[in-house]
């Protein structure tokens, strides 16, 4: 059930004390910071109305005149801030943002690498007016470099780092990706960045500079197409990738290696209705699985073929085998497929439309990733939730994006402790707003208001650790963390790794799976000559340990001391071996316990 707003206000909350002074815009910054205010920090977002393009884009709430209010997608991309506007360009508003600074802890900004530092807000400037500010910017080619002051967007960004290249049919143009998710991706980047350099501080008592790039970070993204060419001098091409969504199509060159022989059934199948996302994917890694996918066919007898009694044979058939599998899918409602197969053990779900993931699926609605909330101009509308769950300090939508200008009189008497009619004052002088717009119905309220009560800004938060030195290399040195995880875990794993936490990666007897995705050295496969493996594995160190046994799950149980378990087996394997969540909070009450599925 949803949280009650009184349940809200008595969360407790992970960053609770922590002010982020939030200079972001569009949607990278935005989307970081936003998630730092559902962690519970204050995010107070700086904004100056003829600039801030995130307030022009995205649609508009049905009948409604369009402003500076009623975009979708700033009204998506700020929840959880407070909302304020001063022109930095004054000498009294670019005073005033100073005094917030020195007050704060973090300072967000996602502009191109000079913007800052023209304000006279660099990260020397930030220093002077907090020596602990931890200061994360992300521009397109970062603050170093010939190409530092080069200005892109998203969709540029993925295109330089080389995403948009390998995405893309054989012989075809690259068709580039739906959506920015270099956005998405660098605002994730940031936000981790600024929670590591929040440790960090509170271990060392130093701030820091984090100078992010978008490009880079699509490079990262790129990790087994850039080995293939350090380590066997090939560049990547699309020729040797199946058509459609097939695993591996036999008789084609298999350039590259990203794809292999390891699966069929692999496609998406038109399903009942025939819709344009009247689709469902399904897959059939193990023999086990194909043959639980023939029962809930109801055993036809085309599948009881000697050609699809293997591996090899599928894939020598797959267009038969893909043509007996759509004859059937087609008989069949999305979801009602999907139910089928999930419920035998085969992997398979439906092509969901955004109205879909809305309106019909149970999942996302019992994780509550749509919250409704007020927003004072576009009415109760639902927005994203945390996509996260956090069992001790709730990860949640705390209140609506703010509107434009909407903590101006909070900020400006109740916090830096103007008076009311220098407040008004900064209204005419063009500090608060600009001369050559109207104001807004609620701004004209604000300048006929009492004095707001001077509260003051408090401090940010406070630590007793004296400054020194990193007693070793990485902002994560002194965690340690159990990994057992695969594709998607081992990033994450990689990154605090790379950041200087022990990270100690738990794989069977044998090898993990991922030891068999390619590319390989020198095209060999085997566990030890994946690229793909190496990429997201560097920096850890490595066991194998048999978790099926007792034996195993004795010694997993009684390791020193984790401050982390990743995990992102699905829930009901976690539980089978005895290490479901309930157990590691017992053995290690102070280990955060992260579990993807």
């Amino acid at each position: 059930m949803p949280l009650t707003p009184e349940q809200i206000a008595a969360s407790p909350k992970a960053l609770e004390g922590v002010r982020v002074v939030d200079f972001t815009w569009v949607r990278a910054g935005p989307w970081a910071t936003r998630w730092l205010g559902a962690l519970g920090a204050e995010v107070i977002k700086v904004e100056w109305p003829l600039s801030e393009r995130g307030r022009t884009t995205g649609g508009v709430p049905p009948g409604m005149t369009p402003n500076l209010n009623t975009a979708t997608n700033f009204n998506d991309t700020n929840a959880n801030k407070k909302g304020i506007t001063v022109n930095l360009r004054s000498e009294k508003g670019l005073d005033l943002v100073k005094r917030l600074i020195a007050e704060s802890d973090v300072v967000v900004e996602n502009f191109s690498a000079k913007t800052l530092t023209s304000w006279g807000l660099g990260y020397d400037e930030l220093k002077k007016l907090k020596p602990d500010i931890v200061y994360v910017s992300q521009a397109g080619f970062g603050h170093t470099g010939r190409h530092r002051e080069y200005l892109t967007m998203g969709p540029i960004a993925q295109a330089f780092s080389g995403l948009t290249f390998l995405s893309g049919l054989p012989g075809s143009p690259p068709a580039g990706w739906g959506w920015s998710y270099l956005d998405d991706t660098g605002g994730m980047y940031i936000a981790f960045s600024v929670l590591t350099s929040l440790y960090r501080r509170n271990v060392t008592g130093l701030g820091q500079h984090v100078d992010l790039s978008q490009m880079i970070m699509g490079v990262t993204l790129n990790g087994s197409a850039m080995l293939d060419v350090t380590v066997n001098g090939r560049s990547s091409q699309r020729e040797g990738y199946p058509p459609g969504n097939r695993a591996h199509w036999p008789g084609t060159p298999m350039l590259n290696n990203y794809r292999g022989a390891t699966t069929a059934p692999h496609n998406a199948y038109r399903t009942k209705g025939a819709g344009y996302n009247d689709w469902c994917a399904i897959t059939c890694f193990s023999e086990d699985e194909w043959q639980c996918l023939v029962g809930v066919m109801g055993s036809p007898e085309w599948a009881k073929s000697s050609r699809f009694q293997t591996l090899g044979g599928r894939l020598l058939h797959q267009e038969e085998l893909d043509q007996g599998i759509q004859a059937w899918a087609q008989t069949l409602e999305k979801y009602e497929l999907m139910e089928l197969c999930q419920a035998s053990g085969v992997p398979a779900m439906p092509v969901q439309s955004t109205g879909n993931r809305v309106d019909d699926d149970p999942q996302l609605r019992h994780r509550e990733i749509y919250q409704e909330m007020n927003h004072p101009h576009i009415g109760r509308w639902k927005f994203q939730n945390a996509p996260f769950k956090l069992s001790e300090t709730p990860a949640i939508n705390y209140n609506a994006a703010p509107m434009i200008g909407e903590h101006n009189q909070e900020v400006f008497e109740g916090m830096l402790g103007l008076t009311h009619e220098e407040f008004v004052a900064g209204y005419e002088d063009g500090t608060f707003w600009p001369k050559s717009l109207d104001l807004y119905p609620y701004m004209e309220d604000m300048l006929k208001s009492e004095q707001t009560p001077f509260v003051g800004l408090g401090t940010s938060t406070k630590r007793d650790i004296p400054t020194k030195s990193d007693a070793e290399p990485g902002p994560l040195s002194g965690i340690r963390v159990l990994e057992l995880a695969d594709e998607k875990g081992q990033f994450c794993g990689k990154m605090m790794a790379d950041l200087g936490a022990e990270v100690i990666k738990i794989e069977p007897t044998g090898g993990e799976n991922t030891r068999k995705v390619g590319p390989f050295l020198d095209d060999i496969p085997h566990r030890d000559r994946s690229l793909s493996f190496w990429h997201y594995n560097t920096s850890k160190r490595g066991i194998t340990l048999n978790l099926e046994i007792s034996e195993g799950k004795r010694f997993s149980r009684n390791y020193p001391t984790p401050l982390m378990s990743l995990r992102d087996f699905q829930r009901r394997i976690s539980t089978f071996i005895g290490l479901g969540i309930r157990r590691p909070s017992q053995d290690q009450p102070e280990a955060d316990y992260v579990l993807t599925n």
